[in-house]
């Protein structure tokens, strides 16, 4: 775990995604800096394609947007893929995904 992988990219913003490990609990972090200020927008955060976390955020205008998810280490296998997409109403604005160590 503890791994960082380089950002997706879009017109819309990057998106970095990452896990570490404390324990029995792992945090799965999507990070993005988003074009859209001041906006609502709903983060998803999947493991293995199944969602973790849907929640509306709101963009910050001079940091990033962060989703911090914790879940059981015992769910986190070796090579599953954790993914993230950032939607505003029925538009996707950003999404990438990552298999982690």
């Amino acid at each position: 775990m503890g791994m960082k992988e380089p950002p997706a990219a879009s017109e819309n913003g990057a998106l970095s995604l990452s896990s570490s490990k404390s324990g029995t609990d792992t945090m799965l972090t999507a990070a993005a800096t988003l074009t859209r200020p001041n906006q609502t927008v709903k983060a998803i955060v999947k493991l293995d394609g199944k969602v973790v976390s849907e929640k509306d955020v709101l963009v910050e205008a001079a940091k990033a947007t962060k989703v911090d998810v914790v879940v059981a280490s015992s769910t986190v296998a070796a090579g599953a893929v954790l993914s993230a997409e950032f939607v505003q109403g029925s538009t996707s604005l950003l999404s990438g995904q990552t298999k982690l160590q």
